[in-house]
């Protein structure tokens, strides 16, 4: 994606001004000030002072998943409203944006439960909501559990251990949160990512979406033959 098709300001979440940029193997989070098409000014965040380039993301407005881009600090630093700020320049030839909605969803009427790895030996008790081979959206249901959008994680759902063997783990990247909640729970979406790196025992690939949506499409048959069945013990 260049620069004629992303303008930050026109595509970035408004009630999400938030830049969250790698550090190592973590993720940290600044507030974004005001934006422009390719660039934009954040507070300044401690970890940033020896820095020039990073790499991190935006969450897009309409639920339509994260832009993840390298930048480079153009502008140095400022003070505006008694608070350190610099600019970031987006290297557009970077830009791409992450989104599991290009494939077919399934409701899931009965939420899957499931775990998600916060870190090897912690996890979270998670409900899956929906699924498709481009990711999925789960609520977490331990409120005090801390996650955040743009950090992978892995999950492991029991209910796909048939077609993918026991006790696998999908990576994810999440992309956005709590905007559609379902109930009282938060829920997140997540994309599935081909990343070998965050787990040597399983890798998410191409084959992996296949068998998901093949999943999907003995799911869907399924509720279709039930719907037939109903509809002819009504007649």
């Amino acid at each position: 994606m260049g620069l004629s098709e992303f303008n930050l300001a026109q595509c970035i979440d408004p009630t999400r001004l938030i830049f969250y940029f790698k550090l190592g193997e973590i993720v940290k989070n600044v507030h974004i000030r005001r934006m422009q098409a390719s660039s934009f000014f954040v507070d300044v965040h401690d970890e940033m002072k020896h820095m020039d380039r990073f790499f991190g993301y935006v969450v897009l407005k309409d639920n339509r998943g994260i832009a993840q881009f390298e930048c480079q600090l153009s502008y140095q630093k400022i003070v505006e409203d008694k608070v350190d700020v610099v600019e970031l320049a987006i290297d557009t030839a970077t830009i791409q944006t992450l989104n599991r909605r290009e494939f077919y969803r399934i409701d899931i009427l009965q939420k899957y439960q499931a775990n998600l790895l916060i870190s090897e030996n912690n996890s979270v008790p998670i409900g899956i909501v929906d699924l498709s081979a481009g990711g999925l959206a789960f609520e977490i249901l331990e409120k005090s559990a801390s996650i955040h959008v743009g950090e992978k994680y892995l999950i492991h759902i029991p209910e796909l251990d048939r077609s993918f063997g026991d006790d696998y783990l999908f990576p994810i990247t999440t992309i956005r949160d709590g905007g559609d909640d379902v109930s009282d729970n938060q829920c997140w979406g997540g994309m599935f990512v081909i990343d070998k790196t965050m787990n040597s025992q399983t890798s998410f690939s191409t084959h992996s979406q296949e068998q998901i949506i093949q999943f999907v499409n003995d799911e869907l048959r399924i509720r279709r033959k039930k719907i037939r069945e109903l509809k002819q013990d009504i007649a």
